[in-house]
């Protein structure tokens, strides 16, 4: 109609995983904004857009306890592992906070992640559901489907991709910025790394820090210390990258601090989630506060 009325419309753009599913023609489409359509979730399964068998994305978590009186199993994936997504829940069939499944990828009988708090999830056979709570040791892993696969997959920082039926890790796909993939080539643990002189290296300090949550006393990270050859390093990188930086023309200084700016707003949720548990702070106020501040801060020196 656009272009009836004489609009040019260089760009026609469609979107949501159904249409890419179905679409039968794309004539005078420029752009298909396919969702989730490369993993599908349970939303999408919900509404009768896959089979269970075409969900690629999964969060493999571990048994940690029993509370057999309430006909719970425990396990170390809350919602920090699988998201605060509940999009089944206004579905016919609710799933909880996932769909729980052994390790090889096949669900048992109305299991799911029934509630979780932000480290630890319980799974409970589906209220109103006669099948059998399964016998799952301590230690046992189990695999879990989520309900939103952009919301399971933006907690974590890359896809651990496995091949058909083996469980080896066959690669892995950062999510993240340029530095993280750079990381991820060389196979260096990142957090024995540190970036020196544009570079990911490996640090000569071998204490490891504990960085703990104020709010709540627990040890959520490590970190190593690094050393006086480590500090050289770093200062004799940056005394040499100097003069070519004090020669940067102001456009192209603003041009990266902008950028700056862009990832830090892309990547805002998983930093409040960083800073809330760095510093015991709420992750409201994290939310609310401290990263709005920061990007402020930010866009004042461009």
């Amino acid at each position: 109609m656009l272009r009836d009325a004489g609009h040019a419309c260089p760009v026609v753009s469609v979107g949501s995983t159904p249409t890419a599913h179905f679409v039968c023609n794309l004539d005078g489409v420029t752009e298909v904004r396919a969702g989730v359509f490369m993993f599908f979730d349970l939303v999408m399964h919900g509404i009768g857009v896959c089979a269970l068998d075409d969900i690629a994305l999964s969060v493999v978590a571990t048994v940690i306890g029993h509370r057999h009186e309430k006909g719970w199993i425990l396990i170390d994936g809350g919602w920090m592992a699988m998201s605060r997504d509940r999009g089944t829940s206004r579905h016919p069939v609710d799933q909880g906070y996932g769909l729980v499944c052994d390790i090889d990828g096949t669900p048992w009988p109305d299991l799911i992640v029934d509630d979780a708090s932000q480290e630890h999830g319980i799974i409970k056979v589906r209220p109103g559901s006669g099948a059998t709570l399964p016998d799952l040791a301590i230690g046992q892993r189990v695999r879990i489907l989520p309900n939103h696969a952009c919301a399971t997959g933006a907690q974590h920082g890359a896809y651990q991709v496995i091949e058909g039926n083996s469980h080896a890790i066959a690669a892995v796909w950062p999510r993240y910025c340029e530095m993280t993939m750079q990381l991820a080539e060389t196979g260096l643990d990142p957090r024995e790394c540190a970036y020196i002189d544009g570079q990911w290296q490996k640090q000569s300090g071998r204490e490891r820090l504990p960085v703990v949550n104020p709010a709540t006393g627990q040890v959520f990270a490590h970190v190593v210390a690094g050393d006086r050859t480590d500090l050289d390093r770093a200062v004799a990188a940056a005394r040499a990258a100097f003069p070519a930086f004090a020669a940067t023309p102001v456009a192209e200084r603003l041009a990266l601090l902008e950028r700056i700016h862009a990832l830090m707003t892309e990547q805002a949720e998983a930093l409040a989630q960083t800073l809330s548990q760095e510093m015991g702070a709420a992750i409201s106020h994290a939310r609310a506060a401290h990263v709005p501040f920061a990007l402020a801060h930010v866009q004042a020196a461009i």
